[in-house]
């Protein structure tokens, strides 16, 4: 119902289509993650490009349903700064994990493609007391990106899987990295290689922290900013355009043709 007006409002095809995506995600969880109550920070309409039901989903219930927290929007890219995205452990046996999946729909603007998502994100981890390297922390990240329509509009949708680098590694241990060590994470998908003139996607992005401590022991690790998801997209030239373009560069091969006859 909306609203405003008071009057039904029926999805068009492609937002049923971009629905379904997402619920399809969601299924694809599995079936014995603990998921919270799903946080809808809303839609973000960018340059060239929209975010569209921007939806953070704990999958651990010992933690707070929202982990990300609410985006800022900058250009064509958003910015996370979590407060309270981490994992904790102290003491003998101490176990913590911390997981979170985000979903958005990418839509590129009137005569514009998709051509690649990236991410980055910034963390630290603390190692501390005596112990082995079974006291130890993790990150990792992961996903796919489902391509849903391009130029001519819907189409059989193109699954793109991908699995994030962790620099310098995913796993810390209080052997090998006493104290705190700073990482980061990064993916980039070049989505017009795969699927070209693209132009709506379903991004599904699984984030995983771990700890793991002894006796003596604790291990904590924290993720504190997110830079991305970040789209670059490509212009359709007007069909006036290119037709100018094409005429452009016929006459200027003719012209040289004859100069080389001269």
């Amino acid at each position: 119902l909306d609203s405003l007006s008071g009057h039904v409002r029926i999805p068009r095809e492609g937002d049923l289509v971009r629905r379904l995506a997402l619920l399809f995600l969601l299924l694809m969880l599995p079936a014995s993650a603990a998921v919270g109550t799903p946080i809808n920070h809303g839609d973000f309409v960018g340059i060239t490009t929209k975010f569209l039901d921007v939806t953070e989903a704990t999958q651990t219930g010992d933690d707070p349903d929202e982990l990300w927290g609410a985006p800022t929007l900058v250009g064509d890219q958003l910015l996370f700064f979590p407060l309270a995205f981490s994992a904790t452990a102290a003491g003998a046996g101490g176990a913590d994990s911390t997981l979170s999946l985000l979903t958005t729909t990418i839509e590129a603007k009137p005569n514009q493609t998709l051509d690649a998502i990236q991410l980055t994100e910034y963390g630290d981890t603390t190692l501390s007391g005596s112990g082995t390297n079974v006291t130890r922390t993790a990150v990792s990240m992961s996903g796919f990106v489902t391509v849903t329509e391009d130029i001519n509009g819907l189409i059989v949708p193109v699954i793109i899987p991908f699995a994030g680098v962790i620099v310098p590694g995913g796993n810390f241990d209080l052997i090998a990295d006493p104290g705190t060590t700073l990482w980061s994470g990064s993916f980039f998908i070049d989505i017009a290689a795969i699927v070209p003139n693209a132009t709506v996607a379903t991004l599904s992005f699984n984030n995983q922290l771990d700890a793991f401590s002894e006796e003596s022991s604790s291990a904590s690790i924290q993720k504190k900013v997110v830079s991305g998801p970040a789209v670059s997209v490509s212009v359709i030239p007007e069909p006036g355009t290119a037709l100018l373009v094409g005429i452009g560069l016929t006459a200027l091969g003719m012209r040289r043709s004859k100069n080389r006859r001269a």
